[in-house]
């Protein structure tokens, strides 16, 4: 198998959700407040300098992926919230790379899977690190994904110590302890 551009870079396969939003800071979905929901500032500016230390590019995996650039999440009759995937998209520049397909009927990890049989990717040669909130989407249950997933609290959103993790994951040493921020 040649080696494609994709497999040069380090990759993070990332949600929005509960990542870049908290309950914490009341940026969350969760809190069925769409006055209050929005990308997290203090969670952006820890991804973006964790991005930029790791030179790392991003696939988005968040559900909003599936939703119009325009458009709203439905939660009910009453109660809809915006898709922010086009302004995170913008602040990411040319750090985003692409989303992961999207298809209702399957996990994420499913279409992780279908991800790199499109690109042609091997997983064992590539670099990555898959960053999400929800341990349902089956991350720890591909034994080539379980070593790359970081899972963040919906609560406090992504952190410094799970950005060293990812650090580690993409450096391709987990057993140094220097501090990257």
């Amino acid at each position: 198998m040649k080696i494609t551009p994709l497999q040069e870079q380090r990759i993070v396969f990332f949600d929005i959700d509960g990542c870049l939003t908290s309950i914490e800071d009341g940026s969350s979905f969760l809190l069925m407040n769409p006055d209050s929901y929005r990308i997290s500032e203090s969670r952006l500016e820890l991804f973006l300098n964790f991005l930029e230390k790791s030179d790392a590019n991003v696939v988005i995996s968040s559900n909003w992926r599936r939703f119009p650039d325009d458009g709203y999440w439905i939660a009910t009759e009453t109660v809809r919230f915006k898709n922010h995937l086009p302004e995170l998209k913008s602040i990411l520049g040319k750090r985003y790379i692409g989303d992961l397909p999207h298809d209702r009927h399957i996990s994420k990890s499913e279409a992780l899977v279908l991800w790199g049989e499109f690109n042609d990717i091997d997983f064992k040669n590539l670099n990555y690190v898959i960053i999400d909130d929800d341990e349902r989407e089956g991350f720890k249950n591909v034994y080539e994904f379980r070593k790359h997933y970081i899972h963040c609290d919906a609560h406090t959103g992504i952190t410094e110590t799970q950005c060293q993790e990812a650090f580690e994951i993409l450096t391709n040493d987990a057993n140094r302890k220097t501090i990257y921020y």
